[in-house]
């Protein structure tokens, strides 16, 4: 039986739920600010504020998600023994948390890119550069995510036991953590390519490049 039905939460559960809740106020706090910050100054809430909300509650719900699956599919229980059904919501759970990861990843990226159009907007080599990598960058994330979504299909056939992959999932998820990597690459390598541009000393530039590594980490 399910540990969370006899004995409560493990402890190992309740170590990564802590962590998940923890960084998740964080990250409210910061958005918060941040909106509280545009608002008070009566700076209008722009593209990057209103796609940065909508990453926050996506990076919220793939929290609750996890820790969801975490406190029902007996993590850290040694006596844990799953059934057919827990395995199917397990299953369920898995999909969920993966498509909701995705599209995360992706909104936190698209925001950061309208971000920095705010700052650099006025240069239309960036626009442009930024154009090609949102449209780059949305692509990948849908593709990925429907990939995943019709890895086995149609759909309900993801909790089936006995379906086989219509896809390699391992293929599909090298392919997502090379291509996440990459256009992590090239979203850090915008905007310094563009502090390079400005008309002030190296010392200067290097210091606001590390600032742009920093935040973009």
């Amino acid at each position: 039986m399910p540990s969370d039905e006899n004995e409560g939460i493990t402890s190992t559960a309740k170590a990564i739920i802590t962590v998940t809740t923890i960084l998740e106020i964080i990250a409210i706090l910061a958005v918060s600010l941040r909106i509280y910050t545009r608002i008070n100054y009566k700076l209008y809430l722009g593209v990057d504020d209103w796609t940065i909300i909508a990453a926050l509650l996506l990076s919220c719900g793939t929290s609750i998600i996890a820790d969801y699956g975490i406190v029902v599919t007996g993590i850290g229980d040694p006596n844990y023994q799953s059934t057919r059904d827990s395995t199917v919501l397990a299953l369920k759970i898995k999909l969920a948390f993966e498509n909701a990861q995705v599209a995360t990843m992706g909104v936190i990226k698209i925001s950061v890119l309208f971000f920095y159009r705010r700052i650099f907007g006025i240069s239309r080599r960036f626009v442009t550069a930024s154009n090609v990598l949102l449209a780059l960058i949305t692509s990948f994330t849908v593709a990925v995510i429907l990939a995943i979504i019709f890895s086995k299909g149609p759909v309900y056939r993801q909790w089936d036991l006995t379906a086989s992959y219509n896809t390699n999932p391992s293929a599909i998820i090298i392919c997502y953590i090379a291509g996440n990597s990459f256009f992590d690459i090239l979203t850090l390598a915008l905007p310094i390519a563009a502090v390079q541009r400005l008309h002030v000393d190296q010392s200067k530039k290097l210091f606001v490049s590390v600032i742009f590594v920093l935040g973009n980490t």
